[in-house]
């Protein structure tokens, strides 16, 4: 548990909210199902908030360390994709409780680095070359940030160019 403070700290400049109090509670239900956590934190007036965050903590112990192990570390697509659904405060758990120290530094390149590439182009500027609003739009989106997490750099025209050359070839 000192660990999660000292892992608190470290990312307190990235100037966003973490419940440390979320980290604290994954790490003392990791032990028993969700559905028990969830009983529990019910059962203690947890804010709904909370509850949200200790269960995606939960299943993150649960289900990320395997598939972690699993990725090369320069995957940076995979290693993406894995933990982009994770909250702060489960990648905060999972460095404290689960993983061994390979792992850790992939979340810790996840955390510092990747989660931070997106593409520069938005929907409204999709619509703005004439493609049409639609769920395509997210594959257009997906494509983008791959290329981006395997090093490729791009103005936002040439974002613009291959949005439209994949739209096309939908």
């Amino acid at each position: 548990f000192r660990l999660v403070r000292g892992l608190i700290k470290r990312f307190h400049r990235l100037d966003e909210d973490i419940d440390e109090e979320a980290v604290l509670w994954g790490g003392l239900l990791s032990a028993i199902s969700l559905q028990q956590a969830t009983v529990i934190l019910e059962s203690i007036g947890a804010p709904h908030a909370r509850q949200t965050i200790v269960c995606n903590i939960l299943q993150s112990l649960e289900r990320i360390p395997r598939l972690l192990s699993s990725i090369g570390v320069d995957d940076h697509v995979a290693l993406h994709e894995l933990l982009s659904e994770c909250s702060l405060e489960a990648l905060i758990a999972l460095m404290a409780y689960s993983l061994e120290k390979q792992n850790a530094r992939k979340v810790l390149r996840y955390i510092g680095e990747l989660r931070l590439i997106k593409p520069e182009i938005c929907g409204n500027d999709l619509i703005a070359i004439g493609i049409p609003p639609g769920p395509h739009m997210r594959q257009i989106f997906k494509k983008l940030l791959e290329l981006k997490l395997q090093g490729h750099c791009f103005t936002r025209e040439k974002e613009l160019e291959i949005a439209l050359q994949e739209y096309k070839s939908l």
